[in-house]
């Protein structure tokens, strides 16, 4: 079984599909996150950091994520890529992940790639007041990425809130089920 988990930034995604993986337990149950296939992003951001916008698709290597998911539904062990966002590129190393019965996908566009979506068995889109997933946003960048809440709320307006109302807000009639958190 396949689960999709799509939703805002900050909206409960990765909590939620945590939760999933404890019920159904990490012997039969894996994480693949949009987040570790990002392009390589580190020769653009060194000219103009402005220029890299990580919440529009096209930062995403999807040709990749549909092949190692459906390697995963096929039975076969795949070499995740992990996304380094202090360089701004994909480390040399990679993770194992090794199939099991039930894989959670979880990312802000993961429905906005139809061939992906369609290898999604339940979909879920997790919705959140955009003041909240703000909030959480600056909790999260505070701890995680060493930015200041006015930093935090100069990028979330320059380029989250957009992406969002474009790309992932529009995705959330593709979902069965819209969680409100």
């Amino acid at each position: 079984m396949v689960i999709g988990i799509a939703g805002g930034s900050g909206s409960g995604k990765t909590t939620f599909a945590k939760r999933l993986l404890e019920i159904v337990g990490p012997e039969r149950g894996i994480i693949l996150g949009q987040d570790s296939y990002y392009k390589d992003q580190k020769e653009a951001f060194d000219k103009d950091p402005h220029s890299v916008n990580f919440d529009h698709p096209s930062v995403i290597d999807f040709g990749l994520l549909t092949k190692h998911l459906r390697l995963l539904k096929a039975g076969k062990t795949i070499e995740c890529p992990i996304y380094d966002y202090v360089e701004h590129a994909r480390r040399k190393e990679s993770k194992t992940i090794s199939p099991k019965p039930i894989i959670i996908v979880e990312g802000i566009l993961i429905f906005t790639e139809k061939d992906l979506l369609t290898e999604f068995d339940l979909t879920f889109f997790m919705e959140a007041p955009e003041e909240l997933r703000l909030q959480r946003r600056i909790t999260r960048d505070q701890i995680e990425r060493g930015r200041t809440e006015e930093e935090t709320k100069e990028h979330f307006y320059r380029s989250v809130k957009p992406m969002h109302d474009q790309f992932v807000q529009p995705t959330k009639m593709l979902s069965l089920y819209i969680i409100q958190t």
